[in-house]
């Protein structure tokens, strides 16, 4: 990855941190929200279930206290029906006004008497149906003489719903029981009317309980069965969403959360963003002052390097080599410091001799060299010295010194494909030597090759 790539690469990563943020924040909500809302249904049915059968094992208590009493056993068997009326229909109907149906059958009772809380007649008949005592009686079949233990169940009386008690009237510290054909049933229940809903929805948190004969297909509901297992009616209550509640109470918090976190995010993309910026800044800055001459401004060595790396056809690559005569005399007599100004002014002469086809680098001390491309390299080639020689024409004013200034030239042209570009720049070297010596003007290098000598340089041109 290249740092000028960094800062979209940045960007797409902080977009793509925001949208995963914003996605898992979203996804955990809306599954923190189901589940809460599915542990409020699954928590509610619980609760409803257990206080209704607390409901019916409190009205076991009762049945057993009644049923197991010695006194109620032998006034059954007596069949003294002003006894049981008044010690067990009458009180037990009006016992902290809980319980609100009586009915015994079964054993020495010739049929089935009851008494109501709502001032039914003494030895009503018919106060449960025959299926529901039948029921009982079947349920009861399960349960071992003498055994202090009954049955439970809902049952309809009418319109109304009771939570039912049954057991055998009987005593349980009798070493031999009665045949069970000959013992008396006792059925207790309860009425499940308004109050006991409240008694309910206090103990279950849930305040709109009902009953109803089917089950809505808008709320949750628990069955209530009756003797057979069948359900007679259902208790239902509006879905509990501790969930969804929670979340909408939340749901400006949460939104501010993560405002303020995408904020935080965005706000840490725009400064990373502005500091690959300033990477990349720096970066090219360092680039570029690895590639330029810190004197001139020009291209340096290693950027005239890159320059001769690219590949050139023939007849389509020519190198310019320069060297000003008479350099070290500057430097010697007055001063390096006016040697960089001459350096300095004459990059400043020279560049603008450059064309989109044509390249000036300065390579070290008073040496530069242009790098031509594109077809005719050779005659532009020649041009350009000519222009260079009619630039150093105006002398150079220095410190009251008039400075008339020449280069010795030389130039070679590629002849063939993929020549390699050191072997170009030497060539032009060698011209660039030769005009020196011959104190000439711009020397070719396909002029001296057939003379070998021009191969090794003058030491005492070269430093002059």
């Amino acid at each position: 990855m290249t740092t000028s790539t960094l800062p979209g690469r940045i960007a797409a990563v902080m977009v793509g941190a925001i949208v995963v943020l914003v996605l898992t924040t979203a996804v955990s909500i809306v599954w923190m929200t189901r589940a809460l809302d599915q542990q409020s249904r699954d928590h509610s049915g619980s609760m409803v279930r257990t206080a209704f059968s607390n409901v019916l094992n409190q009205t076991l208590v009762t049945n057993l206290d009644y049923a197991k009493w010695p006194d109620v056993v032998d006034a059954t068997a007596a069949l003294d029906m002003a006894w049981l009326s008044e010690n067990v229909g009458a009180s037990t109907t009006y016992y902290d006004d809980l319980f609100h149906l009586v009915v015994e059958w079964g054993g020495p009772l010739p049929r089935d008497v009851g008494w109501m809380d709502t001032g039914a007649p003494e030895g009503t008949t018919g106060l449960l149906s025959q299926a529901t005592l039948e029921g009982a009686d079947a349920r009861l079949q399960e349960v071992p003489l003498g055994a202090s233990s009954g049955v439970t169940f809902f049952a309809l009386s009418g319109d109304e719903l009771f939570a039912i008690a049954a057991s055998r009237v009987e005593r349980t510290e009798a070493e031999e029981p009665a045949p069970d054909a000959q013992v008396a049933r006792l059925l207790i229940g309860r009425r499940v009317n308004d109050a006991l809903l409240d008694v309910v929805a206090r103990s279950t948190l849930l305040d709109d309980l009902e009953i109803t004969r089917l089950p809505p297909a808008d709320r949750l509901s628990l069955p209530l069965e009756g003797a057979d297992g069948q359900p007679v009616a259902h208790v239902s209550w509006q879905t509990p969403l501790a969930g969804t509640r929670l979340l909408h109470r939340m749901l400006p918090l949460l939104l501010l959360v993560m405002a303020l976190a995408t904020g935080l995010v965005l706000l840490g993309m725009v400064l990373t963003r502005r500091s690959a910026h300033h990477l990349i800044e720096a970066e090219k800055r360092s680039a570029m002052a690895a590639r330029t001459d810190a004197l001139t401004g020009l291209p340096n060595r290693f950027a005239f390097g890159e320059i001769l790396a690219q590949p050139a056809r023939a007849e389509e690559r020519a190198i310019l080599f320069l060297d000003l005569n008479g350099f070290k005399r500057i430097n010697d007599d007055i001063g390096h410091a006016t040697g960089d100004l001459v350096i300095r002014w004459m990059a400043e002469r020279l560049a603008p001799l450059t064309t989109p086809g044509c390249r000036i680098a300065r390579i070290g001390g008073d040496e530069f060299v242009f790098v031509l491309t594109g077809p005719d390299a050779g005659p532009r080639t020649v041009r350009l010295a000519q222009e260079v020689e009619r630039t150093l024409v105006v002398p150079f004013e220095v410190q009251g010194h008039s400075l008339h200034l020449r280069a010795a030239m030389g130039f070679a042209v590629q002849t063939a494909d993929l020549v390699h570009g050191d072997d170009l720049v030497r060539q032009a070297d060698l011209a660039m030597y030769e005009a020196k010596r011959h104190r000439s003007g711009p020397v070719a290098f396909n002029e001296i090759v057939e003379h070998p000598a021009c191969d090794t340089r003058n030491s005492e041109l070269a430093h002059s």
